[in-house]
C-alpha cells in the first residue's frame, strides 16, 4: 500500500524568510503569514488534508501574545492540520543568520551583503541568486538555525518546537 504524500506548509513573515527557505532547499509551500499580527481564520479554509504546518517567526516584537496563541489554538482545531511545528527566530531573520554563520553582529551581516541597514539587506538578500553559496561563503552551519531558548510565554507550545534537522529537503 502506497502512504498518501503529506502536504508542507511554512507560514512566514516576510520573503526573506522565503528565500532561505527555498535557498536550504525546504520542501513545502510557503505562504506570507504573521501570526503575531494577522488572524489565522482567513487562510483556515485553504488548509489541504494531512497537512503539516510550520510556524517561521521572529521574537524581536512581541506585542501581541494573545493574538498569535489564538492562532495557535485555531490551527490546533483544525481537522486538516496534522501536526504544527514551531520555527522560532532568535530577534529576527537577520539575527538568525548572523548566528548560524557565527557572525559576531548583523552589522557585521550586513557588511558581507554589502548593505548599510535591515531595509537594503532584506532587499539583497531576496533577490541574490545564489544566496546558499553566498551564506555558505560565510560559514553557514544551518544546524544552528532556530535554536534559540523558547520563549517563556509560548511554553505549552514547547513541544511544538522544530528544528532545520527535521525539515524535509529536496534530495
Amino acid at each position: 500500500m502506497v502512504k498518501k504524500k503529506e502536504n508542507l506548509l511554512y507560514f512566514v513573515e516576510g520573503e526573506t524568510e522565503t528565500a532561505l527557505l527555498n535557498a536550504l532547499t525546504i520542501l513545502g509551500k510557503k505562504q506570507k503569514l504573521n501570526l503575531w499580527e494577522q488572524d489565522v481564520s482567513r487562510f483556515v479554509r485553504r488548509i489541504k488534508p494531512d497537512t503539516s504546518i510550520y510556524i517561521l517567526y521572529d521574537t524581536d516584537v512581541l506585542h501581541q501574545y494573545r493574538r498569535f496563541i489564538d492562532n495557535l489554538k485555531k490551527l490546533d482545531t483544525e481537522k486538516n492540520v496534522a501536526n504544527i511545528f514551531l520555527l522560532q527566530q532568535t530577534e529576527n531573520l537577520e539575527d538568525e543568520v548572523a548566528f548560524a554563520c557565527t557572525i559576531s553582529s548583523r552589522n557585521k551581516l550586513f557588511r558581507a551583503f554589502n548593505t548599510q541597514d535591515a531595509t537594503e539587506f532584506k532587499s539583497v538578500f531576496i533577490k541574490t541568486n545564489n544566496l546558499l553559496e553566498r551564506l555558505n561563503k560565510l560559514k553557514l552551519n544551518p544546524e544552528k538555525l532556530w535554536q534559540g531558548e523558547h520563549l517563556v510565554e509560548l511554553s505549552s507550545y514547547k513541544k511544538w518546537r522544530s528544528s532545520y534537522q527535521k525539515l524535509e529537503k529536496k534530495k
